[in-house]
């Protein structure tokens, strides 16, 4: 794939926030997040990069969530371009809604309410894995792209922040969950669209697909610092759904000595723990 879709890297050490660990173990289709990685603002210029400003005359955020990409495509494209930010939940359309020069519409990406190539550029920042039917809303997209039009598609690497999940998999195993480990390390809904499988799914729709990466490890400076955001909510991956919040708060109790000892022995000759991550995007056009 890397040879025929044309290679590009970008090399990035994020330094982690208590508010970015939970995301970042999404980057390895495990945890829920509508956007996996800090440094975000950073990420989405990257992502938009290959947009001509001047050859955008309308362009449509499929899946806006809180709005930052739409804000960083507004203040990419020209004055005169229609910007349209579309979303399922009502309060992501209430607050994008609320950005100027923006038109905020509440619908699904499967039955888009525009007409036949309505628009020069679609964004789909990490929502392409949620579909059970990808090809349908693919073929959407394409509906209301102009001939010209391009999609730009983002997405993670399937093994993206992996060993953070192995190690918190590591920790219940050693505290005796092997039960919540197993369920920690299965499947989810993120591995239906990934770098490594994207490309395949995109040419069944679009003759001419391409793709960029770049890599954004995330550094912990020491154990005790990815210990304590671990605690924050990662902990909780795995467990049953209708485990009482009590046990739940008893739960980080229980595995943080083991979480401690799984990331010590991770850790670098500095005492860093360096988790890999990948994310990139893809660029199609009909």
């Amino acid at each position: 794939m890397h040879a025929s879709c044309g290679l590009f890297i970008l090399s990035q050490a994020a330094r982690p926030t208590a508010a970015g660990l939970a995301n970042t173990v999404a980057d390895a289709p495990v945890l829920p997040s509508r956007d996996p990685r800090p440094g975000h603002g950073d990420y989405t210029a990257w992502m938009l990069a290959p947009v001509d400003p001047h050859a955008v005359y309308a362009a449509l955020d499929a899946g806006c969530g809180d709005g930052t990409r739409t804000a960083a495509l507004r203040e990419r494209l020209a004055p005169h371009a229609l910007v349209t930010a579309l979303d399922l939940d009502r309060d992501a359309v209430r607050a994008t809604g609320s950005f100027g020069g923006v038109d905020a519409v509440r619908a699904d990406i499967s039955r888009l309410p525009h007409p036949d190539g309505s628009f020069d550029l679609v964004v789909a920042g990490h929502v392409l894995y949620y579909p059970s039917d990808l090809a349908g809303w693919l073929w959407e997209i394409r509906r209301v792209m102009s001939r010209s039009g391009m999609l730009l598609a983002a997405t993670n690497s399937a093994e993206s922040g992996r060993r953070l999940l192995d190690l918190h998999a590591a920790a219940c195993r050693s505290a005796g969950q092997e039960a919540m480990a197993a369920r920690a390390l299965a499947p989810t809904a993120r591995q239906r669209f990934t770098l490594e499988n994207g490309a395949d799914q995109l040419r069944r729709v679009f003759p001419d697909v391409t793709v960029r990466w770049r890599d954004d490890p995330l550094v912990f400076d020491s154990a005790a610092q990815a210990l304590a955001v671990y605690r924050a909510g990662l902990f909780t991956r795995g467990v049953p759904a209708r485990m009482p919040q009590a046990d739940r708060e008893g739960l980080a109790d229980v595995l943080a000595p083991h979480m401690r000892a799984s990331l010590e022995a991770a850790a670098d000759a500095q005492g860093r723990i360096v988790i890999p991550r990948r994310s990139g995007c893809f660029t199609a056009r009909g």
